[in-house]
């Protein structure tokens, strides 16, 4: 206290609790969505009621490579027409040295990028840097983390929400990412190596994957499709013939 008057507080300073980047369409109606991601979770929900299309990039990780990439996402919009571009946050991650480290008695040895022992789930390496559920772990090859610290939260996954008006068409090129569509589309244009897709129906489909599955309830008019490895299922549809009409006796 001085002066009869309390000392001022210290200003609390508050984390985020996640990362997000949110971008609403500001032309309404069906839209084109073409969508870039390297890794992690796209779901695709078609909203009949939904006037202005929305696509929400977030994580639960704060800070590091994955938060960086949500943050430095890409929305470019003309006319109906939206692009969003969401950076590789492995990319740059490659290096010519050989390293083995132990992360909660797991052994990790890799080379140049290339993981050869171990898992890398929910881990990421950055020059230099881990991270372990969104928490740095180790700085410049040194651990900053205390000791007995129990890393848990975040898995370092982005995930991609989209809510669609009806009548809209989907473009997604991605590397690993899991994409999940509930409703119908116009169109459906999908390219991923390890990737899978999985959709209602849907007008006109083009399809190729390397290792990723797509599974498809309906195509209604046109389909291309192709993989290396992986699987391509289109659920069988059955017509409903209608009933005879009704006969009159004279």
């Amino acid at each position: 206290m001085c002066g009869g008057h309390p000392a001022p507080r210290s200003p609390i300073k508050e984390h985020a609790l996640s990362s997000e980047k949110i971008h609403v369409m500001n032309t309404a109606g069906a839209i084109e969505l073409d969508l870039s991601v390297s890794h992690g979770a796209v779901n695709v929900t078609v909203d009949p009621k939904a006037v202005h299309g929305r696509v929400r990039v977030h994580t639960a990780a704060t800070e590091g490579p994955v938060a960086d990439a949500v943050n430095d996402t890409l929305f470019t919009e003309r006319g109906n027409k939206l692009t969003v571009s969401v950076p590789d946050d492995t990319a740059g991650q490659t290096g010519g040295s050989y390293s083995v480290m132990q992360v909660g008695g797991n052994v990790v040895s890799f080379n140049g990028g290339v993981i050869n022992t171990g898992t890398m789930t929910g881990m990421t390496i950055s020059n230099g840097d881990i991270w372990v559920g969104g928490q740095r772990v180790v700085a410049g090859g040194r651990v900053v983390a205390e000791q007995r610290t129990v890393v848990s939260g975040a898995t370092g996954t982005i995930t991609v929400d989209i809510v669609l008006p009806a009548g809209s068409s989907l473009a997604v090129n991605t590397k690993n990412a899991e994409t999940t569509v509930r409703g119908d589309l116009e169109a459906i244009r999908f390219d991923a190596r390890n990737g899978s897709l999985q959709a209602g129906g849907v007008k006109v489909l083009e399809a190729e994957t390397h290792n990723g599955s797509v599974l498809i309830d309906r195509v209604e008019t046109e389909l291309e499709a192709s993989t290396h490895n992986g699987s391509i299922t289109i659920a069988p549809t059955t017509a409903t013939a209608a009933p005879p009409a009704p006969t009159t006796a004279t």
